[in-house]
């Protein structure tokens, strides 16, 4: 995960040196999220972070087993792609990974594939928190060129949800723009 993490860290820090604009992904903001994209040949790398009071319905480290519960179906439907984005057939991808994780997740036990915490110290019992969810979806597209937009499906879930900021890496230049639950296609080409 961390190779995936830098891969998109160091493509949008060229994306911003480019267009000689600081990268922020900015202050913690309830009802926005971020949504990163990222393709390299045939390789598709979607990123999202959103607060975890609009994913979840609540920030503070779970608690209760209702919370701890919301948290465990919560991280299962990010985990399903195809529940938060379509992509265009044509452009013939494949999921090949997907990965989430958040302050919440690792409040309850979740961890990392390498068993690693990477930083993220939950904070203590009752303490308020930013906390947020961190997922990334890799695919091997077959037609790249035929990946023309990414409807996000977000929203219908994801009701606190108001918007996501996006920024695209591609091969043909770097993109970037909104997208809402009533306009919610990012269009790459």
């Amino acid at each position: 995960m961390w190779r995936i993490h830098t891969f998109i860290f160091v493509s949008l820090l060229g994306l911003a040196m480019a267009q000689a604009q600081p990268l922020s992904l900015g202050p913690h903001e309830h009802g926005v999220g971020q949504f990163n994209i990222v393709l390299d040949g045939n390789e598709l790398l979607l990123e999202l972070l959103a607060p975890a009071g609009d994913i979840a319905g609540f920030e503070h480290m779970p608690v209760t087993v209702k919370e701890r519960m919301t948290v465990w179906r919560v991280a299962a439907q990010l985990a399903k792609a195809e529940r938060q984005f379509a992509l265009p057939e044509a452009a013939g991808c494949a999921l090949v990974k997907a990965e989430v994780d958040g302050e919440q997740m690792e409040a309850i036990g979740h961890k990392h594939e390498d068993g690693h915490d990477h930083g993220h110290a939950a904070p203590a019992q009752g303490m308020h928190a930013h906390a947020e969810y961190h997922a990334v979806y890799r695919y091997t597209c077959a037609r790249p060129q035929a990946l023309g937009q990414i409807d996000v499906k977000l929203f219908g879930q994801y009701k606190a949800l108001g918007k996501l900021r996006w920024q695209a890496v591609l091969s043909d230049g770097a993109r970037a723009g909104e997208v809402t639950g009533n306009a919610p296609r990012v269009v790459l080409r």
